[in-house]
């Protein structure tokens, strides 16, 4: 039997075949093919029958999703970038609290 240690050094990279992209893909195409529809035919019968009620709720099935969807992709393309953001804020909090305590211990 032959096994490769080398694939222990490799690190995990996410991609679409993992859970979170499986859930973002099954929502995905939930909010194209049920929800985005549903909104519109709401807004179209609410529109001819005078129903304010109905047309609010099928304006909001079109309008959070829409807002929603973008500000998502955004966050999940950058979270290397955001996580690196964060970790360099911390990292110059901790230096400026080291240089104004001039490297003294709390104990």
């Amino acid at each position: 039997m032959y096994s490769d240690n080398d694939d222990d050094d490799e690190p995990q990279t996410s991609g679409l075949c993992c859970l979170g992209g499986c859930l973002t893909g099954c929502a995905f195409c939930v909010l194209l093919l049920i929800i985005l529809p549903a909104g519109v035919l709401l807004t179209f019968y609410a529109s001819n029958n005078k129903d304010y009620g109905v047309l609010s709720a099928g304006i909001c099935l079109i309008a959070v999703p829409l807002m929603s969807v973008p500000v998502v992709l955004i966050v999940f393309l950058n979270r290397r970038r955001i996580r690196r953001f964060r970790k360099r804020k911390v990292l110059s909090k901790v230096q400026k609290d080291e240089e104004r305590t001039g490297n003294q211990t709390r104990y």
